[in-house]
C-alpha cells in the first residue's frame, strides 16, 4: 500500500512539474515584443529661469501602433511623465494628433512610426550651473492588428548642462554715470 501511495505521489509530482514547465513556456511566448524605442533630446545648455523644450521621440516598429493622447474611449493613452529633479519644473506636454484608423471594425486614434512629444521644462532661477540628468517615463499600450498588449512603461533620460543665470549685466567698477540733466 505504501509503495502504491509513493508511486502515485511520484506520478503526481512529475505531472505537476510537466505542467509548470509547459505553463512557463506558454508565458514566455505571450511576452510583449519590443516594438517601441524612446529617445529624448534637450538643448545642450539651458539657462536658469528660462523655459526650454525636451523632445521625446517615440519610434514604433512597423505593423504596431500605440494609443494616441487623447485616445479613443476606454483605451490607455500614451503619456510622457518627467521624473522629479530638484530645481526643474515640468510645464505643458504637447502630444501630436493621432492617426485615425479602423481595426476590427472599431475607429481608433493611434500613433505609428516616429512621433514627437514636446515637454516644456523651466529650471529654477537659483539652479546652480552643472550637469543634470532628467529621467522620464513613457506609459503606453501597444497593439498590432490582432492583439493589444498589457499597458507598459519605458524609461529614458536626457542630459544637459545648466549654464550661468541670465541676470543683469555685470557692474563694471570705475565707470561713472553721467548725471541726469
Amino acid at each position: 500500500m505504501t509503495r502504491s501511495i509513493s508511486r502515485r505521489t511520484e506520478l503526481l509530482a512529475l505531472m505537476l512539474l510537466t505542467f509548470a514547465a509547459l505553463m512557463g513556456r506558454a508565458h514566455a511566448q505571450a511576452a510583449m515584443p519590443k516594438f517601441l524605442t524612446v529617445t529624448a533630446t534637450a538643448p545642450a545648455t539651458v539657462t536658469p529661469g528660462k523655459p526650454f523644450d525636451v523632445a521625446v521621440t517615440l519610434t514604433i516598429a512597423p505593423r504596431y501602433h500605440i494609443q494616441a493622447n487623447p485616445t479613443t474611449r476606454d483605451y490607455i493613452a500614451t503619456e510622457v511623465k518627467l521624473g522629479a529633479v530638484k530645481g526643474l519644473v515640468a510645464g505643458k506636454t504637447t502630444y501630436p494628433k493621432g492617426m485615425e484608423t479602423t481595426l476590427q471594425g472599431e475607429k481608433l486614434s493611434v500613433y505609428e512610426g516616429d512621433v514627437k512629444v514636446m515637454v516644456t521644462v523651466t529650471p529654477d532661477r537659483t539652479l546652480k550651473p552643472g550637469k543634470i540628468m532628467l529621467p522620464l517615463t513613457v506609459h503606453f499600450q501597444g497593439c498590432n492588428d490582432r492583439v493589444c498588449y498589457r499597458p507598459s512603461d519605458m524609461q529614458a533620460s536626457v542630459v544637459f548642462l545648466v549654464g550661468k543665470s541670465a541676470g543683469a549685466p555685470p557692474n563694471h567698477k570705475g565707470s561713472k554715470k553721467k548725471p541726469a540733466l
